[in-house]
């Protein structure tokens, strides 16, 4: 938590050329769903709005930066995302507003350094 956001971070390893695949495929599949869609997590189907792309930070191999709104039992919370990739690592970063009512939050900067740092 910080900054207005509730944070989550996913760092994952892969083999060879495969994180720079996830990535790519990952931008086609933004592209491709950039009017929104519905995924099911843990048995609950939730949509997602329109995906917006957003500035990507500096200092990756490839990054990128996106925002949607996701509804789950009616209630809408917006969500901003980044992806980073260094060599075979992606880093996943997500973000929710703390308060519901606020729509001027971000993923925090000193996160997002903290792990290209880690990526480094």
């Amino acid at each position: 938590m910080g900054e207005k956001a509730a944070v989550t971070v996913v760092l994952a390893e892969y083999a060879g050329e495969q994180a720079q695949g996830a990535l790519d495929d990952l931008s086609t599949a933004v592209a491709e769903c950039a009017d929104g869609f519905a995924v099911t997590v843990n048995g609950e189907e939730r949509k997602v709005g329109k995906v917006a792309p957003e500035i990507a930070p500096d200092g990756a191999d490839q990054a990128m930066g996106l925002g949607a709104v996701v509804e789950l039992g009616g209630v809408k919370t917006p969500v901003k995302v980044v992806v980073l990739r260094k060599g075979a690592t992606v880093g996943y970063i997500s973000a929710v507003p703390t308060d519901k009512g606020d729509r001027d939050f971000a993923v925090p900067a000193a996160v997002i350094d903290a792990q290209l740092v880690k990526l480094g």
